[in-house]
């Protein structure tokens, strides 16, 4: 991703560490000796609810919150599950040993999030002693925060919608809300996979209210996307201090990408009701151009007959005929179809073949 018309600032971050202990709630399986007490228990160093403090529209918060083994034995730990798919949750290390310590990395998109946040992250954590059977241990660790409304990406979801191949850019706006304090770190803004069909144009535009507004456009050229997407689905993230914390807004942007020459139906399908039927395949080209179908091939389905019709025109049809009497499983294979439309432009079009 490109970013045009930009002003550099720099900016610093801190972090700040609470330590305390939470309890647990507990499901045992199989028996324990009354020999030996079986503790398998592990601290969240951070109290829950853990309190993020207040976030801003589009902001994507995330905590390392320390887990201690205070049990005799050697703990498995595994995220078991989040209350929400908006909330992601790793712990960097799958077994740790009696009094060692692991990070459960937890990391909340609050792009459909407002006014309060509230998410529960489950760990499930599993004795490995050999001597008795498995305990197993579920902690709920709760993390919450204040969504402060005034400030970050409105919006901060942009869907292009379908873009079509040779029919230009597109642009999009928003806009990037800030209090007086705050530094946008401009040459820090990034996508996610550095995808060169998108452009940014960032800029300082008013002060409102005590709050600072920059406008923000974004430009999607889908002849730049990789010549085999469909899709685009990716977050632009924007950097922004604010009081010495460092927030990543992160703006999230859609598109679904078409062709230059694209077809009707989708596929061609025969079953034993319509097998004797002709299928017929429809083009078209951006711009109306007129479309040559170079070329026809499905090599593993020779029981397959095509006949091109209005072939050169901006509107050619291709016919399709399937001689297979008798199916005795279901047929899938594809159909490659050449195609050349305007003065040089050139594709090799795809079209998924079920037979049933």
């Amino acid at each position: 991703m490109a970013i045009r018309n930009v002003v550099t600032v720099a900016g610093l971050l801190t972090a700040l560490a609470v330590v305390l202990v939470i309890g647990n709630r507990t499901k045992k399986h199989g028996s324990q000796s009354p020999a030996r007490h079986v503790d398998v228990g592990i601290d969240v160093r951070i109290p829950t609810p853990i309190d993020l403090g207040t976030i801003w529209v589009g902001e994507e918060a995330t905590i390392a919150v320390p887990i201690l083994n205070r049990s005799r034995d050697a703990v498995n730990v595994k995220i078991k599950s989040t209350s929400c798919g908006c909330t992601d949750a790793a712990i960097d290390t799958e077994r740790f040993e009696p009094g060692e310590t692991a990070t459960l990395l937890v990391t909340i998109n609050t792009a459909k999030k407002v006014r309060r946040l509230v998410e529960s992250i489950a760990i499930e954590a599993v004795s490995t002693q050999p001597e008795h059977a498995p305990h197993t241990h579920l902690y709920q660790v709760d993390v919450g925060g204040e969504i402060d409304q005034r400030y970050g990406l409105f919006p901060s979801q942009l869907d292009f919608g379908r873009v079509r191949r040779g029919t230009g850019a597109v642009t999009q706006q928003f806009r990037l809300v800030t209090d007086p304090q705050s530094q946008v770190h401009v040459d820090g803004v990034r996508d996610g996979v550095g995808m060169a069909c998108l452009q940014m144009d960032l800029s300082q535009l008013a002060v409102e209210d005590g709050s600072i507004v920059w406008q923000g456009t974004l430009i999607l050229d889908p002849d730049d996307a990789r010549p085999d997407a469909t899709a685009l689905d990716t977050q632009i993230v924007i950097p922004v201090e604010s009081s010495g914390v460092l927030r990543e807004l992160k703006l999230g942007v859609r598109a679904s990408l078409g062709f230059p020459v694209e077809h009707m139906p989708n596929m061609l399908y025969w079953s034993a009701s319509n097998r004797d039927s002709k299928q017929y395949l429809q083009f078209d080209a951006v711009g109306g151009s007129s479309i040559t179908i170079a070329d026809i091939r499905c090599p593993d389905a020779p029981f397959l007959e095509f006949v091109v019709k209005e072939n050169g025109s901006p509107h050619p049809i291709v016919e399709a005929t399937c001689t297979l009497e008798h199916v005795r499983a279901i047929v899938r294979t594809e159909v490659r179809i050449a195609v050349e439309y305007g003065s040089s432009g050139s594709q090799v079009i795809r079209v998924p073949v079920l037979i049933m």
